[in-house]
């Protein structure tokens, strides 16, 4: 069960993604009408955890993280188009308490997705969306929450090399996904969007290997599209 402390934590995150959505929405507006391209703000939850043929897992749990990004379209012919966006992104993984201590990786990345986009036949104002392609992520910084079985509410934040997780530089990997825009008239529209995302380069985790970051993330946000 969650605790008062990660609960208040959580909160205070969402929220504070939430204004930061808002605060850029109201910017990509502006920018959208001076480019003249498609401008998507949004945000949303990852669930994420490590895998690999490499990695000897003693039942790592998903890491609840936050994401949020900026895009912009580039249509190519008809429904398709590139989607480039940055991103904001937290992974990494959750061993529970077992024996002496627990842990909770968190890695926070700044990835560059590059997508191919399709739209699929409107249904009146809702469009669905398929995209799928490559990103490239840069490190940000990889701490871990170290749990103490005794105290399980009070656990320390260390570096990552600390307990020997080393994540190097970054990451690269494919996303694929589905979502859907609703046009709420003029400019304006809403985006959902389900991602999948698959990690290629390895983090060293000690003596128990190398894995690979696995991701799912459930985004919503805003889209201004001046062509509308």
């Amino acid at each position: 069960m969650m605790s008062l402390g990660r609960r208040q934590g959580w909160a205070g995150r969402l929220v504070g993604c939430t204004v930061v959505t808002l605060f850029f929405g109201a910017l990509a507006e502006s920018l959208s009408a001076q480019i003249g391209q498609p401008v998507g703000v949004s945000a949303g939850v990852v669930s994420a955890n490590w895998r690999g043929s490499e990695y000897e897992r003693d039942d790592t749990q998903p890491l609840t993280g936050i994401r949020f990004e900026v895009n912009t379209r580039f249509p190519i012919s008809g429904e398709l188009s590139v989607l480039v966006a940055g991103v904001y992104a937290e992974k990494g993984a959750h061993e529970p308490v077992r024996g002496d201590f627990g842990y909770r990786v968190r890695i926070r990345y700044l990835e560059a997705p590059v997508l191919l986009q399709f739209e699929l036949p409107s249904y009146g104002r809702f469009t669905p969306r398929v995209h799928v392609g490559p990103y490239v992520g840069v490190r940000l910084d990889c701490r871990v929450n170290v749990v103490p079985f005794l105290e399980p509410d009070d656990p320390d934040t260390v570096g990552c090399d600390t307990v020997s997780i080393r994540p190097g530089w970054g990451d690269v990997g494919v996303v694929a996904g589905a979502g859907a825009k609703l046009d709420l008239g003029g400019s304006l529209a809403v985006t959902i969007s389900a991602r999948r995302e698959w990690g290629l380069r390895s983090v060293s985790v000690g003596s128990r290997g190398n894995a690979n970051n696995r991701a799912f993330s459930f985004l919503a946000g805003l889209e201004f599209d001046p062509g509308r």
